[in-house]
This record gives C-alpha cells, structure tokens and sequence, in this order.
C-alpha cells in the first residue's frame, strides 16, 4: 500500500539519475517527484511500503546526502507541496525552515498529526543552498508548543532550521496569505 514516503537527496544530479536507474523495473514504489534542487543535489520522492522504500535506500546508500522515511504521510503534508491546498490562516502562523527537504517534510508530519496544525504551503528551495521552508496556521496554543518540538527534534538529530511562531497577526502578514 502507498502510505509512507521517502525523501531522498542526492549528492548530484548524476547521483539521482543513478540511483533512479538502479531501481528494478518492478519495484514497488511510486515515484512522486525528481528534479535538481541546488547546488549539489538533486530530490527524490517515492511513496510505497516502508519495507520496499528501505529497499531503496539501500541501494541508494552511496549517493545520498539526506533521506527521510516517513510514514503514513498525510496527503495535507503533500498538497500543501505542490501548492494544492486552500487553507484560511487562523489565529497563528508558524514558519519553519530547514537545511533539507526531508527534515521539513518529516516535522510537517508531525506539525500535521500531532499538532493538529494545517499546512499552509510547503516549498522546497530549487536554487542555492537548498532546503525547505513551510508555513502552518493553528491556534496561539498549538503554535507555541508545536514550534518547541520542532526545535527540540532538529537539535536533537543535529540539524539546522528556524522555527518562529507569529501570533495576533497584523493585516500585513495575512494580506501574504490571501491569494493563497
């Protein structure tokens, strides 16, 4: 069953077009997305069974800088990555930002799940230094508390990233969200 998900970088774009190529024709897996995303990298999305996207990673092993398994993916986590949601900003905003498109996806899960907080949009960085950054709304006591855990998971798995939680917000930043 197609529930979980993998997010994969490689170390470039030769590396990604390697470890696509190496995947069996019959494999179970879906993929969802694979595009440069930077300088030195290039992103892999594949939904499917975490026993068969585990498979991937180990052939993938020698090329990746960065993945993350994800399961039972929330489909609210990926509509708001390819700008497929409509969601109206609530009572906070909170911004994340981090150095890989797998520890956003994988704290969005979490924001989504745990938190109860709606994704907003979910981009990840196609130029630079790549990385991620997403936007989430929910209550002023969902916000702050979920902006703790995602502090504590990135400290936590030596990560960088940024987490700020805007509340009581001004027609300025909702005016940013509008015509979202």
């Amino acid at each position: 069953m197609e529930k979980d998900l993998l997010v994969l970088e490689a170390s470039s774009i030769v590396s990604g077009f390697r470890i696509l190529n190496a995947l069996p024709e019959t494999h179970p897996v879906r993929l969802l997305d694979a595009e440069p995303i930077g300088a030195n990298r290039f992103l892999i999305l594949l939904k499917g069974a975490s026993r068969d996207l585990a498979d991937v990673v180990k052939i993938a092993k020698d090329d990746v800088v960065d993945h993350e398994l994800i399961e039972d993916i929330q489909q609210t986590v990926l509509d708001a990555t390819y700008s497929l949601t409509v969601v109206n900003l609530e009572e906070s905003l909170l911004i994340l930002e981090t150095e890989t498109a797998g520890s956003l996806l994988s704290l969005a899960q979490i924001l989504v799940t745990q938190h109860k907080l709606k994704p907003i949009e979910i981009r990840i960085r196609k130029s630079g230094t790549g990385g991620a950054y997403g936007y989430f709304t929910g209550t002023a006591e969902a916000c702050a508390p979920a902006a703790e855990d995602c502090r504590t998971r990135l400290r936590n798995a030596m990560r960088e990233g940024a987490v700020e939680v805007l509340s009581s917000l001004n027609p300025h930043v909702r005016s940013l969200f509008a015509s979202l």
